[in-house]
């Protein structure tokens, strides 16, 4: 395992994506200690992450979705909880260009917390020894919510960090519908408590 340097890993659709053309979006090499930037064009998110996570070679590695702008504050942020041994993932908080998205998103913070928040992977720290032997198995979205409880299952803790802050470029009707339809998955499989509380 290689130690002081993070894997950047990328989920993607896009076949023709480039370690050049993610960089030009945002080059968070200025900030982060890149080892390596591994891409995986895999079906579905789960096969994706898992390919993903077999190809690190480094103590800490990033989920990083590939419309995700990171920025050095964000970093800094994150960055602050590897020195904690219980902790297994790290997510910050992607932005779309909305503003009313966003204050929607800091509204159930303010009331709810981030306690059963569920896990988030677009920009995302994780502990490599705490995904060991992981395999997600979910077909379709949450496959996030699922990696996050299997972390947890192994004794580790995942953190919300909302002061790691960066910006989604997604348009904000995808966020919204995606949105809608996570909601409605974990109404019929956790209730509508549960929900509101994890969304």
């Amino acid at each position: 395992m290689t130690s002081g340097k993070i894997d950047i890993c990328v989920p993607t659709l896009d076949k023709t994506l480039t370690k050049e053309k993610l960089l030009n979006v945002e080059d968070f090499t200025d900030y982060i200690p890149v080892n390596n930037i591994i891409f995986s064009t895999a079906k579905g998110l789960a096969n994706s992450r898992n390919e993903l996570i077999n190809k690190v070679t480094t103590e800490w590695f990033i989920f990083l979705d590939d419309d995700v702008k990171l920025n050095k504050q964000w970093w800094l942020e994150i960055k602050k909880h590897m020195v904690d041994d219980e902790v297994g993932a790290v997510n910050g908080l992607g932005y779309c260009n909305s503003f009313i998205l966003k204050s929607l998103r800091n509204i159930l913070f303010m009331l709810r917390g981030t306690k059963e928040q569920r896990g988030f992977t677009s920009n995302t720290l994780i502990r490599t020894k705490a995904v060991k032997g992981i395999k997600l198995e979910r077909v379709g979205r949450l496959e996030d919510a699922e990696l996050q409880q299997k972390i947890i299952n192994k004794g580790y803790k995942w953190v919300h960090c909302p002061k790691a802050v960066c910006e989604h470029l997604k348009k904000p009707i995808t966020v919204w519908k995606e949105s809608c339809g996570d909601f409605k998955t974990l109404w019929k499989e956790k209730g509508f408590f549960k929900a509101v509380k994890s969304i």
